[in-house]
């Protein structure tokens, strides 16, 4: 077994505490500040995970992706929305499989806009390693674009 993400770690130990709550956190990685907002109560664990490059040049354009809830239902498999022009981000993100992985989450939405890009998606809290998964999974994908960039 893998060593669990150290904000999620950390997080994990106050859900022992305190069975409804709120937290955010902040960490650093290679150019990118991520700063993770987290509510959670005795089921569930909303998560708002923010990536914000700390390049000041980088301008990076409009693009969401959420998951299209009708459609899936009619079609009987995963089916999203994305709207946005299209870039290399964009292409980053629509084929990358760490995001199809965090697309599996309850009520899933990335958006990319100017120099940020936010996950906001809902898992059942369980354990500590899916709650890790989700903060690896974003911080692949951060590295992912941030090899696109250049």
């Amino acid at each position: 077994m893998t060593e669990p993400h150290e904000i999620a770690r950390l997080i994990a130990s106050q859900f022992t505490l305190i069975k409804k709550g709120a937290s955010e956190r902040s960490y650093k990685l290679n150019n990118w500040r991520v700063i993770a907002k987290i509510k959670w109560n005795r089921n569930w664990i909303n998560l708002n995970i923010k990536g914000t490059h700390l390049d000041k040049d980088s301008d990076f354009e409009y693009f969401k992706l959420r998951k299209a809830y009708i459609m899936s239902l009619i079609s009987r498999s995963e089916t999203y929305n994305s709207r946005g022009g299209k870039s290399p981000i964009s292409e980053v993100i629509l084929s990358s499989p760490e995001v199809q992985s965090l697309m599996y989450s309850k009520y899933p939405k990335i958006v990319v806009n100017k120099n940020q890009i936010e996950f906001q998606g809902t898992i059942q809290k369980k354990d500590l390693e899916s709650l890790s998964n989700v903060f690896t999974l974003f911080d692949t994908m951060l590295l992912g674009i941030e090899s696109a960039l250049s």
